[in-house]
């Protein structure tokens, strides 16, 4: 097997994993907020709110850890195409 095909099957994997990562952390989002179970009065808005704003924001990190394993995966199937 040449370098070219080895970083290419490479870069594929990264993508691979960085998609599986996504959509697992997206499916414990769905299943977190899906059980996510509250009253919602005039006194308790507020803070399931910003229990909603939390979750919701702590979803950077996560997707920001997926997208740079699809992004290196793109980046090594990218070199493994024009690499002579």
């Amino acid at each position: 097997m040449t370098t070219q095909t080895c970083v290419t099957v490479i870069g594929t994997i990264f993508q691979v994993l960085g998609a599986l990562f996504l959509v697992l952390q997206s499916f414990q989002t769905s299943r977190k907020l899906g059980k996510y179970n509250a009253q919602v009065t005039y006194d308790n808005f507020s803070s399931i709110i910003s229990d909603l704003a939390r979750e919701v924001g702590g979803q950077f990190r996560q997707q920001l850890v997926g997208f740079m394993f699809v992004l290196l995966g793109s980046a090594l199937q990218l070199y493994g195409a024009v690499a002579v």
